[in-house]
């Protein structure tokens, strides 16, 4: 009893494999192959066949047992086509055709066939019917008709399934096939987008200049006791600005001058006494080098005296290293402090920093376009003045090279000094693809 149990089991489990086999197949054909290959461990039969039939009686071979590829044209399918367009199925759609009943080239060796017509699925939407075709030796198993039944419901299902399933699969390998064209269309367009001529460019931060600066520095260490101008006002060439505090330099010159009156009094007496006492004429040399070394003296506070002054070297605007005028009042400075500079020439200067990273873009006429901060709506025109040979450090310790943008007249309005902004600089054209290439190899290098 239990080996019974176990058998049905296993002839139960073989079945829902079978027709789980069949729908894992991607085709019409596919699913005929299992199907006649697939259950022969479950019917035993010497061979088998499985057909379309049409509504016009035409007959196709889909499968056959044990062979990869179907003969269509074969005598024994031949004759197999015109058993199945004879056959007279009952209402189960089964037929039983013993030995005496078949065709002279299909009763050798003691041949008799079981005809099954496969139930048409509700969701099935082919005109067609199926035929599955079982051959045996001498008569057919008992069980092999219910058998037989119980899997060609699974076989209709499955090629309804493949039926409806193949317009899709057609679809998605279309889309894929397209798909595929796309990427490759792309791709080539990738590659000839790499030679499009594009201009190298680059941005770098500026600021406006005059043309022309003059600076004005400390002669001598003193102290300032006045500032004339305040930051900002434009002066005249000649104009004073700064006034030295000059009461020592004052006492200095007037001593200077009484010791040279003194010693010039005391030269002329003894001149005098020398006509008569030779011996005085070593004590008139010394008095003449006495006085011409308080020459000297006088001279120097003078010169002191004159240029405790510090005036304007040219037209422009004053700007002074303290902004304001007040503190400079007292200040003591050294010789070689810079006091202010005089911004002047026509038109305004764009100083431009580029990284040297950015040098290859570089050349005499280099193109532009500057954005204030003030007013990033609008690009100022103007034109490359000059473009610098070597790098200098900037504010934030790079080495920049400097570019001199003149600026238009009619962009010059309501623009001051010192304003800063944006320049966006092309050079010339290079390839798309070494534009990116070398970009790249930027970034990683962590510039």
């Amino acid at each position: 009893m239990s080996n019974e149990s176990d058998a049905k089991l296993k002839t139960l489990a073989l079945i829902i494999k079978f027709g789980h086999d069949l729908f894992d197949c991607k085709d019409i054909k596919s699913v005929a192959a299992a199907a006649v290959n697939n259950s022969h461990i479950l019917l035993n039969f010497r061979s088998s066949s499985l057909f379309r039939l049409e509504r016009n009686r035409k007959c196709d071979i889909l499968g056959q047992f044990a062979r990869a590829e179907v003969n269509e044209f074969s005598a024994i399918v031949q004759q197999q086509k015109k058993l199945i367009r004879s056959a007279d199925f009952d209402k189960d759609g089964v037929v039983s055709l013993s030995n005496d009943r078949l065709p002279d080239e299909l009763a050798e060796n003691d041949s008799v066939y079981l005809l099954c017509k496969l139930p048409s699925p509700e969701t099935a939407r082919s005109e067609c019917s199926y035929v599955w075709l079982l051959e045996y030796e001498k008569n057919v198993p008992e069980t092999a008709i219910n058998t037989a039944r119980l899997l060609g419901k699974s076989i209709a299902e499955a090629l309804s399934f493949a039926e409806v399933s193949a317009p899709r699969r057609k679809w998605q390998f279309t889309r894929r096939k397209h798909r595929v064209l796309i990427y490759i269309c792309g791709l080539l367009l990738l590659c000839g987008a790499m030679f499009v001529p594009v201009r190298e460019s680059s941005t770098a931060e500026f600021m406006l200049k005059a043309p022309d600066v003059t600076a004005a520095y400390a002669r001598f260490d003193g102290a300032v006791a006045k500032c004339l101008k305040q930051d900002g006002s434009f002066v005249r060439k000649g104009e004073p600005i700064i006034l030295f505090d000059t009461t020592e330099l004052k006492y200095r010159s007037a001593r200077a001058e009484a010791e040279l009156k003194e010693a010039a009094a005391e030269l002329e007496l003894a001149a005098q006494t020398a006509f008569t006492d030779e011996s005085k004429l070593g004590k008139v040399k010394l008095l003449r080098a006495r006085c011409e070394i308080l020459q000297v003296a006088v001279n120097e506070a003078q010169w002191y005296l004159k240029h405790s002054e510090v005036k304007a070297g040219a037209d422009g605007i004053v700007v002074l290293t303290d902004s304001r005028a007040e503190q400079f009042t007292g200040k003591a400075v050294k010789a070689g402090d810079k006091l202010f500079e005089i911004y002047g020439g026509q038109g305004m200067l764009a100083e431009i920093m580029v990284n040297e990273r950015d040098a290859s873009i570089l050349h005499d006429k280099i193109n532009a376009e500057l954005f204030l901060h003030t007013a990033p709506e609008k690009a100022v025109s103007g034109e490359t003045v000059s473009v610098a040979q070597y790098p200098v450090l900037n504010e934030q310790n790079l080495y920049c090279y400097k570019v001199l943008v003149r600026l238009s007249e009619t962009s010059e309005k309501r623009l001051r000094f010192g304003m800063r902004g944006v320049a966006k600089l092309s050079g010339d054209y290079v390839c798309l693809g070494y534009y990116l290439f070398k970009n790249l190899i930027l970034h990683f290098r962590n510039w």
